[in-house]
C-alpha cells in the first residue's frame, strides 16, 4: 500500500514538473511570472513593484503600496531635478496579455500648477515611469557648446596674433 501511495505521488510530482515547463505556442518555454503583488509584514498591506528613470533625484525600482499614484512615486524618490519636464511624465504599462504594452502620457506639470485637478493615474505592477528632460537642459548644453567654440576660436585668434 505504501509502496503505491509513493507511485502516485511520483507520478503527481512528475506531471506538476511536466506542467511547470509547458511549451507556449511559439515553442518556447513558458516562464511563470514574477510575483506581483508583496505583503508588508509591517503594515499588513500590499504592494507592488514598479520602476522609475529619468530626471528624479534617486530613479530606481521602488517598492510601494497598492493605489500609490504618480505624483506620490515621484516624491518618494526625492522629486523632480531641475531639468524634469513634469508636463510629458511617461506611463508604461504592459497590456493583459503581457506581450504589448500601452503608453499614457501624465501633465504633473497641470496637476501642480493648480490648471485643474486632473486626475493623476494608480500605478500597477511592473510600471515603467520615464520622467523627461525639459527645453532648458538642451539649451543649456547648446550655450555651453557655444560659449566653448568661442574660447577655442579666440585662442587660435589670439596665437596668430603674437606670431604676427
Amino acid at each position: 500500500m505504501k509502496a503505491i501511495a509513493f507511485i502516485i505521488s511520483l507520478l503527481l510530482l512528475g506531471v506538476q514538473t511536466l506542467g511547470a515547463q509547458a511549451l507556449s505556442d511559439s515553442g518556447q518555454l513558458k516562464v511563470p511570472p514574477k510575483e506581483e503583488y508583496f505583503l508588508d509584514p509591517a503594515t499588513q498591506k500590499l504592494s507592488i513593484e514598479v520602476h522609475l528613470w529619468g530626471e528624479v533625484t534617486k530613479p530606481g525600482v521602488y517598492r510601494v503600496p497598492l493605489g500609490t499614484n504618480v505624483l506620490e512615486l515621484v516624491s518618494l524618490a526625492g522629486g523632480p531635478t531641475e531639468y524634469s519636464n513634469l508636463s510629458k511624465i511617461k506611463l508604461t504599462r504592459r497590456a493583459s496579455g503581457g506581450t504589448a504594452s500601452i503608453v499614457e502620457t501624465v501633465d504633473l506639470a497641470q496637476y501642480t500648477d493648480a490648471k485643474g485637478k486632473p486626475l493623476i493615474p494608480m500605478l500597477a505592477p511592473g510600471d515603467l515611469i520615464t520622467v523627461p528632460r525639459n527645453f532648458r537642459h538642451a539649451w543649456e548644453r547648446s550655450i555651453k557648446l557655444v560659449g566653448d567654440i568661442v574660447i577655442v576660436a579666440n585662442l587660435i585668434f589670439l596665437i596668430s596674433q603674437i606670431k604676427k
